[in-house]
């Protein structure tokens, strides 16, 4: 159909014997392909800048002197789904350098235009307020400031988009070559402006190997036929009392931010690792979801494809896409798992309760729930039994924190854990008493005045800063707030830290709704400036006592044909540096190991806890693509890996 695509034999061969031949001939030909293999029947026409603009790139400048654009947003999740593997190679080979990470597509448009400018020259971007965040700061504007060529002289982070759309942008001015003028922050002037959009000397955090196997994400069913009411649940244990080992109440973050109770509110089914064989044995549930569950993993949609892209969770349709293994194994329910992870400890105490806090949320909000219950996937769920832990998390010394260097869903806060909680460096408490009786003070303190009240903890902390609402009960929880805050402080050994409780506007909140109850903007930017000291050096003498990292377990395999090279980029052109590396690695046998089972796990291992698609996967550790089902099936049967399915893509990381 339409021009050339990745499925036509004219891309590969007609047009290469047409370059050839008149290359034979004498001409100098220039060849670009225009290959994409997401085949939606979109023609996609080829575009080349020098060629478009032979007038500006062909001057002694090599580029435009100026570019103003608004950025167009997809999540660097979404990227491959969207634009297919070839595109995506192309973003991260020739415009990021190699340099991978789950970036959104802004931060290629801003390396981009950067390379399409002269040596002298300026421009500025809308964008969302993702540009400052993350593997998107890291792969844009960190990369560009880092290569000292680029400094940003204007920046006015955070604004509320004027629209209709919830939206929160982020304007940044770039200037390329040298800059005499003033720089300005918000349009107040300040020395220098970094990758986060703040005049601080920021640094990208490092995570903590103290804080690992600590957080997890809820369970994430792939499917909603899982979930039953109350009742269904009742009348299958009726009939059937062994139905009971398969069925939990399942909470989710609407029922734990806005119920006063914090209960509940429907109920799951939970296969874990069983078999089919084994999971057929709970007839009514079995029946129940093969009714409403498997027709949905397995639906074929109109264009020929199934609906849910990952072949093991078509396949193995009565367990979870994430049965998070690690997770109840941490917190001590390993009877639920038929098979255990390679470190699990039998002899380790249950815990009977876990802290819990909303994915995304308005307000940074913990509370302890009952260990035996199952936690939907908008849900954190911290391995954390005492109040000490409670206190600490829920001071504005982790809140100011974790403000500042987690994403953002429109305006709530998106708490990852990889993001903000392993780099949190925690006081070291010799002795907790003090910090648990306040935490148990405190937590209490919040139930009762839900309870009397009938409030969600969301509509409580709404009260909680709202500088009108002077109620006796919200005094009493503003002041133990402030009691945990000042002894969390001292913990750290900041005694002298005038922390200046009150009624605050924080910038990092959309202008109308910008108060808080919590630490002044003075005492915010020095906790934040002694948490990333902190960090730095936890890393440092992490690093210094570290362990020689083991080699990933070797596994036997018959060998199998070498994979052909992966395509690495959008068009042809000469090999780079960068380009030949990453060409290298993609050989059998390196120092990821011998056979593409050990290779793909001792990558993951080294890039936990983070996610990964599959082809990100064999790009980097060089595995076989001919190897990658059975070694794959093999590691998630194994326990070692785990995966997940984000907008239709299969994603993949070592088990924390």
């Amino acid at each position: 159909y339409d021009y050339c695509h990745i499925g036509h034999a004219r891309v590969m061969v007609g047009f290469d014997m047409a370059v050839r031949w008149l290359a034979r001939l004498g001409y100098n030909v220039n060849y670009v392909r225009n290959i994409t293999d997401i085949d939606d029947k979109i023609p996609r026409k080829p575009f080349h800048w020098p060629l478009a603009f032979p007038e500006v790139f062909g001057g002694s400048n090599g580029g435009f002197d100026a570019i103003v654009g608004n950025v167009p947003f997809l999540g660097g999740q979404r990227l491959t789904g969207a634009m297919g593997i070839a595109f995506r190679n192309y973003l991260v080979t020739y415009l990021a350098n190699g340099q991978r990470g789950s970036a959104d597509l802004a931060a290629y448009f801003f390396l981009r235009v950067n390379k399409l400018l002269g040596n002298d020259a300026i421009f500025g971007l809308i964008t969302t307020n993702t540009i400052a965040e993350g593997d998107t700061r890291q792969v844009s504007l960190e990369s560009m400031l880092d290569d000292g060529q680029v400094k940003i002289i204007a920046a006015y982070p955070s604004e509320q988009w004027p629209g209709k759309a919830a939206v929160v942008t982020s304007r940044v001015h770039l200037k390329k070559g040298s800059w005499g003028g003033r720089i300005q922050l918000n349009k107040q002037s300040v020395v220098r402006i970094s990758a986060f959009l703040t005049d601080k000397d920021d640094w990208s955090l490092e995570s903590l190997s103290a804080n690992e196997n600590q957080a997890f994400q809820g369970i994430i069913t792939l499917g909603l036929g899982f979930v039953v009411s109350e009742e269904q649940a009742n009348a299958m244990i009726f009939e059937e009392k062994s139905n009971q080992d398969i069925l939990f109440p399942y909470i989710s973050g609407t029922d734990l931010n806005s119920s006063p109770e914090q209960k509940p509110s429907r109920w799951v089914i939970n296969f874990f690792d069983m078999a089919e064989n084994s999971a057929r044995r709970y007839k009514l549930p079995y029946e129940h979801i093969k009714i409403n569950v498997k027709p949905e993993r397995q639906k074929v949609l109109g264009n020929g494809k199934y609906k849910v892209g990952g072949k093991r969770q078509r396949e193995i349709w009565w367990q979870y896409d994430g049965i998070r293994k690690n997770l109840f194994h941490t917190i001590g329910q390993p009877h639920l798992f038929e098979d255990h992870p390679r470190d699990f400890n039998s002899t380790k105490r249950p815990l009977l309760k876990v802290l819990a806090s909303t994915r995304v949320s308005k307000h940074l909000i913990f509370s302890f729930i009952p260990s035996s219950l199952m936690y939907a996937d908008g849900l954190n769920v911290f391995a954390l039994p005492h109040f000490s832990d409670f206190a600490t998390l829920q001071s504005n010394i982790h809140t100011v924190f974790v403000w500042k260097y987690a994403s953002r869903m429109k305006n709530d806060l998106r708490y990852t854990p990889s993001d903000v909680y392993l780099p949190f460096p925690k006081p070291y408490i010799d002795d907790p008493k003090y910090l648990n009786e306040l935490g148990k003070t405190y937590h209490q303190l919040r139930s009762d005045i839900m309870m009397d009240h009938q409030l969600g903890l969301t509509k409580l902390y709404n009260r909680f800063h709202n500088p009108e609402d002077a109620q006796d009960s919200i005094i009493e929880m503003r002041s133990f707030h402030k009691q945990i805050d000042i002894a969390v402080s001292n913990a750290y050994g900041w005694d002298n830290l005038d922390l200046e409780h009150g009624f605050h506007e924080v910038d990092y909140l959309p202008k109308n709704d910008r108060v808080r109850y919590t630490i002044s903007e003075k005492a915010r930017s020095e906790v934040l400036d002694r948490l990333t000291i902190l960090n730095k050096e936890r890393h440092a003498q992490e690093q210094a006592s570290a362990p020689t990292k083991p080699k990933a377990k070797a596994f036997t395999k018959k060998p199998k044909p070498e994979a052909p090279i992966p395509q690495m980029a959008l068009f042809d052109e000469p090999v780079s540096e960068t380009h030949a590396s990453l060409v290298a690695n993609v050989k059998k046998g390196n120092q990821w190991g011998a056979e593409s089972i050990d290779q793909i796990l001792a990558w993951l291992e080294d890039k936990a806890p983070n996610w990964y698609t599959k082809e990100a996967i064999l790009t980097a550790c060089g595995a076989s693509i001919s190897d990658w089902q059975p070694a794959i099936n093999e590691l998630l049967n194994d326990g070692h890996i785990e995966s997940k399915i984000v907008d239709s893509i299969s994603l993949y990381r070592a088990f924390e």
